[in-house]
């Protein structure tokens, strides 16, 4: 799954140095700090967020959903800014996929790793 698009509400919030970002529903509020300011360099300050609605689909007889995630906000300190896109000669260039981050987060692997790195650093 992909995040969520470039919508007005997205680029509202940004003007306020918040950025959204689509998470699996197992992923605690620490690690996603720790990896955001890791992997962007910068320094959160606060963090809300919100379960999305799962939608179901029919296979055959029985009934499934898929996979549950979680919509997080994330404000950032008053000096940090995540570079999505710049504009050049007119042209909007997208400079940062988010969706490669999103991808990073969903996949089942590096969720483990990531927790298993931030419990090895939390023992030290």
């Amino acid at each position: 799954m992909g995040g969520p698009g470039f919508t007005e509400k997205r680029m509202r919030i940004e003007e306020k140095n918040q950025y959204t970002l689509n998470v699996e529903s197992g992923s605690t509020r620490t690690e996603i700090k720790y990896w955001v300011e890791r992997l962007f360099g910068v320094k959160v300050r606060g963090m809300n967020s919100h379960r999305l609605l799962r939608k179901g689909f029919r296979m055959g007889p029985s009934m499934g959903h898929r996979m549950h995630y979680r919509r997080l906000i994330i404000t950032l300190q008053p000096s940090y800014s995540i570079l999505i896109y710049e504009i050049i000669n007119g042209y909007e260039r997208l400079i940062l996929d988010i969706n490669l981050f999103h991808r990073y987060l969903e996949d089942s692997w590096i969720a483990w790793f990531f927790s298993w790195l931030t419990n090895t650093h939390r023992s030290c």
